[in-house]
């Protein structure tokens, strides 16, 4: 197990991640008497509930859900220690655990054997701020106050622009995978669908150049973008594994002149084996920015390559600033129990990381692919997720990509419902609260909604 930095260093990153939250209360805050643990974590990460008083109104049901071993020897809420539940779920504390023991994950919530996923279903350390939030409120006598404006940003991983053969390869193999699950559990007309998918992907001659169609479509909501773009040279290309189109390409040329003139954000989508060291991801940046002309400063890496040892600080040597990888592949949700912007713990500086760190809880392929949800489902998901982070007032990025707008995918209408869902829940709340002028820019907002 990773050794937890000392307590009044779980204190001091806590508090200084989520000082915009809290704005001038955070000193009240900091003030409050909260107690002091010196927890011995175990794996894998199980949960139990701490029931709040009954002036609180940040729980579920009353209730706040804390590892385990954090509640020990009592779920008293008093004998509670509050910085360090935050501290251990913000950091994917259990999780850098589990990697050091067992090697990375990257991005799979299915390789986390006996996880509790309660802990992925709810910003958790939002609502913890809300609570002491409520707490310093109560024993002041004032009144809580409303929640933040959500921050949600619209991105999208340009992983293709035309139809390749390996993409229709990897498309193949996926479908293949999840007909034979279907088949497994006795349903035949899934497996048939998937099966017909495949035939499509290498008969169908539909276009995969959507973006005329995306870009009309975010500027019919009034919504603002970070188009993540491929540009790792051609002689370190992983043939199968990465996009298959070169940024120095007139095409491609004319699209970032375009995503220029509609304000939106350019920034680096790195290849496939370019998740743990400095000099791949430097050089795709240099590229980036030579080919876009604009500063490159924004990333997620491709497929969610991700170590919690070394992605943040390879980005970091990079000259990347903010990263919007921290997401699972295989399901939509909070990977660290929160929807928050904030620079990550750097556990071997012991201190925190250079880069800003948003993370992402929905894309496109958790709709469609691994949770195939019929229309009315799949616009429930969507105002669902996005629900938890406008009731938090948190920060958190959705994923489309767009070659999914393509007749051969089928996938539009999902996107036209995030489009919606993104312009509602970005103006349900007062203008007036909003997040401090460090977070990531290239919001959902911006134009006037449909």
């Amino acid at each position: 197990m990773l050794p937890l930095p000392a307590a009044a260093q779980r204190r001091a990153h806590v508090q200084r991640a989520l000082a915009a939250t809290w704005g001038a209360r955070a000193a009240r805050i900091a003030a409050l008497p909260i107690a002091v643990q010196e927890p011995a974590l175990r794996l894998p990460l199980r949960l139990r509930p701490v029931a709040l008083p009954p002036w609180s109104a940040a729980g579920i049901d009353g209730r706040i859900l804390i590892p385990e071993e954090l509640g020990e020897p009592s779920d008293d809420w008093r004998q509670i220690d509050w910085w360090t539940v935050a501290f251990v779920l913000l950091e994917g504390w259990h999780e850098r655990c589990w990697e050091a023991r067992h090697g990375v994950i990257h991005s799979y919530s299915l390789r986390l054997r006996g996880w509790d996923p309660r802990v992925w279903q709810h910003a958790w350390v939002n609502r913890i701020a809300r609570w002491l939030d409520a707490w310093a409120a109560h024993e002041d006598g004032c009144a809580l106050p409303a929640p933040n404006a959500p921050l949600i940003l619209m991105t999208h991983d340009v992983d293709a622009t035309a139809r390749t053969l390996p993409i229709q390869l990897k498309q193949s193999a996926f479908h293949l995978w999840r007909a034979l699950g279907a088949l497994r559990s006795g349903r035949l007309a899934a497996a048939g669908a998937r099966l017909q998918r495949i035939v499509r992907l290498f008969r169908s001659a539909d276009d995969w150049w959507t973006f005329d169609r995306l870009l009309a479509m975010e500027r019919a909501w009034g919504v603002q973008a970070t188009y993540h773009i491929f540009a790792t040279p051609r002689a370190q290309r992983h043939w199968l594994m990465d996009p298959g189109y070169d940024v120095a390409t007139a095409p491609v040329q004319r699209l970032l002149a375009r995503l220029r003139q509609d304000g939106h954000q350019i920034g680096l989508h790195p290849g496939f084996d370019a998740w743990n060291a400095e000099m791949p991801l430097a050089v795709a940046r240099q590229a980036l920015a030579a080919a876009s002309n604009v500063p490159v400063d924004a990333c997620r890496q491709h497929w969610l390559r991700f170590s919690w040892d070394a992605t943040w600080r390879a980005q970091s040597d990079a000259g990347l600033r903010h990263d919007t990888t921290l997401m699972f592949n295989d399901r939509p949700g909070f990977r660290t129990a929160a929807a928050l912007s904030w620079h990550p713990w750097d556990h071997r500086r012991q201190a925190p990381h250079r880069i800003r760190v948003t993370p992402s809880i929905l894309m496109d392929s958790h709709l469609y692919d691994y949770q195939p949800l019929a229309p009315a489902g799949r616009r429930d998901a969507i105002a669902g997720w996005l629900a938890e982070v406008r009731l938090v007032g948190g920060q958190a990025a959705v994923l489309w990509h767009p070659h999914t707008l393509s007749d051969d995918y089928g996938w539009a209408d999902g996107f036209d419902e995030l489009l919606a869902a993104v312009r509602a829940a970005m103006c349900t709340i007062d203008r007036a609260h909003q997040p401090a002028s460090d977070h990531p820019r290239r919001v959902g907002t911006g134009g006037s909604a449909r």
